[in-house]
């Protein structure tokens, strides 16, 4: 009876840990879009080799601008085809934070403002 109560305390608290810590789910991620020159042309066309950074913040989002307080980190690159399209498949732990869409070296990029996952934009601008 004894050794049945410490397998019963030892599985317990090794559950309790993995729901507690490094056994979260994963979700995954399936993102993808495009990249256009420029906003203000009438006919935007899609940029090939743009590097396009998926992030999520390492410290806690600020109220409604969902500005990250904390650093950014990228969790996955993508790098636009001919047509302008990237995408960008994998997984992550951080299920309801916010996440942040960049373009690499550039200025003008959605990276100061979080997104959830099923609200990531789809059209992104090199220039405005």
């Amino acid at each position: 009876m004894r050794l049945f109560i410490k397998i019963s305390v030892v599985i317990f608290m090794l559950l309790f840990f993995c729901f507690s810590t490094k056994c979260k789910k994963t979700s995954k991620i399936s993102y993808d879009g495009y990249v256009y020159d420029s906003l203000s042309s009438k006919n935007p066309k899609g940029v090939e080799g743009v590097v396009i950074l998926l992030s999520a913040c390492n410290g806690k989002s600020s109220g409604n601008s969902s500005q990250c307080m904390g650093s950014l980190y990228t969790i996955e690159k993508a790098t636009t085809d001919a047509n302008g399209h990237f995408s960008i498949q994998s997984t992550t732990k951080l299920n309801n934070q916010s996440f942040y869409v960049g373009i690499e070296n550039s200025p003008y990029s959605a990276a100061n403002t979080g997104y959830s996952l099923s609200n990531l934009p789809t059209k992104l601008y090199m220039h405005y």
